[in-house]
């Protein structure tokens, strides 16, 4: 199955579930691994439209993931 980006339903009881489930692991203490999984997911798909469109630049793309790997 291929990956796409922003594949996920934008349902209302979706948007619950997610806000639940980061409630739910901030009380656990590990709600940045939620927030770092979205970052990357997003970073993911920005690199990926790029490359598709031809408006790739790996510095710009470098400087990116290393803010990414700097929270």
């Amino acid at each position: 199955m291929a990956y796409r980006c922003s594949s996920w339903p934008t349902a209302s009881r979706l948007k619950f579930k997610l806000f639940s489930f980061s409630q739910h692991l901030e009380r656990e203490g590990v709600q940045h691994m939620l927030e770092f999984w979205l970052t990357a997911d997003n970073f993911q798909c920005h690199v990926k439209t790029q490359l598709e469109t031809n408006q790739y630049n790996s510095q710009n793309a470098l400087d990116d993931a290393m803010v990414i790997y700097d929270k």
